[in-house]
């Protein structure tokens, strides 16, 4: 069986990896169905603020397996 801590770490990975292909879908969609002027403004915008959007979800992501580890872990000692 595998222990609840572990499957938190592989749950924040899993959440982080599907945001990331959520947000790349998004702008899939954008490039096919919206016009050349429109996602030409997203471009710029996920250029600009895209990589410190990952890093805050990558940061969210921690910051809730890291409260799942120890409550899980005050849980057991408690």
């Amino acid at each position: 069986i595998i222990p609840a801590s572990f499957m938190a770490v592989l749950l924040s990975k899993f959440f982080v990896v599907m945001l990331n292909n959520i947000f790349d879908i998004i702008m899939r969609y954008h490039k096919r169905y919206n016009t050349a002027a429109n996602y030409t403004k997203l471009l710029s915008l996920s250029g600009k603020y895209g990589a410190k959007l990952r890093l805050v979800v990558k940061c969210l992501a921690w910051l809730g397996c890291s409260l799942m580890f120890y409550g899980i872990w005050f849980g057991s000692t408690v």
